[in-house]
């Protein structure tokens, strides 16, 4: 059994957090490691954790050590692990690598030191994983890039997700979180995104709706925005308007986040945590990427779309198009019509449930992130 440590700085709410999170359980519960978090927020962990204590320093949660990073931490009395991975490109404090240093010119047995980086689905990913960038005292630092092929660090998927997935019943599980009577016809959306949505132009969209909208909202950004774009469009303060009718989430704990991804027909989610896990889902989801103002983001969106839409069918082909001429509007770009591209989207339905599958099966052949990252430090199992 080795130890770890994982830092994890917040930037992006729950993000972060959430990947490092369903990261250090699955190397404690799975491969049986000793696994200490460093969480900047622990407030942040709390939100998608319940049973985690924002008043205290170090905790033992899901069979993971729970530490507060802050300043006040004596960097010089913490005993360095055996892996240590710095979560999206945070830098773990320096007198804590001084003391890897020291660890390897008295022993000479330097810790396994990770940059786990952001995933994407941009090829250049796969050169640069496993890259290495020799630092001072002989340490030497991995990239580890997450990803789609058997030539990046794979994506977080815990043993028997997709069997659990499969056995749920949807039915129980919407209403029991939703509160929605479970109706069959209805289109069942879950919406977890930015506050920059463009819900002014979609909500008229479900409104007019053929079929009913069972909209859950989930707690946050995504509750702020829409509650802002209903009253703007003047909608009845019921929160039912011609098709469609809207559910304001509480905030879930991760396990239950996913069933809810696993109980609904369609998927608005954002960043990176909740892309992962609406791929597991199975079924058709609209990705909101975090924006950068520098335009980075658009290469990544367009090279992921690229590789979920390869090797298609004809008629999948033209699922995958409307499909990401929506991702685009969503994503902001201005160039397409909400109303057009919501119809193309819903002609389309039946091949892009099969394509969501078919996707998730696909790149569930391709080994996980938690388990390539314990091969790679010698850990099987």
């Amino acid at each position: 059994m080795l130890r770890w440590d994982v830092f994890c700085r917040v930037v992006d709410n729950f993000g972060d957090i959430g990947v490092c999170w369903r990261l250090v359980r699955q190397l404690s519960a799975e491969y049986g490691q000793n696994v200490r978090l460093w969480v900047d927020d622990v407030t942040s962990l709390a939100a998608i954790w319940p049973s985690v204590d924002v008043l205290l320093e170090t905790q033992d949660v899901a069979g993971v050590t729970v530490m507060c990073w802050s300043e006040e931490v004596a960097w010089e009395a913490v005993q360095v692990a055996d892996v240590v991975v710095e979560a999206f490109d945070c830098k773990a404090p320096e007198k804590y690598i001084n003391t890897m240093a020291v660890r390897r010119a008295m022993t000479g047995d330097a810790p396994r030191w990770i940059n786990l980086e952001y995933m994407t689905a941009e090829t250049w990913a796969q050169d640069c994983h496993l890259m290495s960038s020799p630092k001072q005292g002989g340490l030497e630092r991995v990239f580890f890039f997450p990803g789609f092929t058997a030539k990046t660090g794979g994506l977080l998927r815990e043993r028997g997700l997709l069997a659990q997935r499969d056995a749920l019943d949807k039915t129980m599980v919407w209403a029991e979180l939703t509160g929605f009577e479970y109706v069959d016809d209805a289109l069942k959306i879950t919406l977890f995104g930015y506050e920059r949505m463009p819900l002014l132009t979609w909500l008229p969209c479900l409104v007019n709706s053929s079929v009913p909208i069972q909209l859950a909202v989930t707690a946050g950004q995504a509750s702020t925005a829409l509650r802002a774009a209903w009253q703007t469009l003047g909608f009845l303060s019921s929160y039912q308007q011609g098709a469609l009718s809207v559910a304001f989430m509480p905030m879930l704990a991760q396990n239950r986040f996913d069933e809810l991804l696993w109980g609904s027909d369609l998927n608005f989610v954002r960043g990176e945590d909740s892309l992962v896990r609406a791929l597991w889902a199975g079924v058709p989801f609209v990705w909101q990427i975090y924006e950068q103002s520098d335009g980075a983001h658009w290469p990544k969106l367009d090279a992921f779309m690229a590789l979920y839409s390869d090797d298609l069918s004809t008629n999948a082909a033209a699922a995958c198009a409307v499909w990401q001429n929506w991702l685009r509007f969503w994503n902001g770009d201005i160039r397409f019509d909400a109303a057009s591209a919501w119809t193309a989207l819903m002609v389309e339905w039946s091949d892009l449930q099969r394509h969501a599958r078919k996707k998730s099966d696909e790149w569930a052949q391709v080994d996980g992130l938690a388990q390539q990252l314990a091969r790679r430090c010698g850990v099987y199992g």
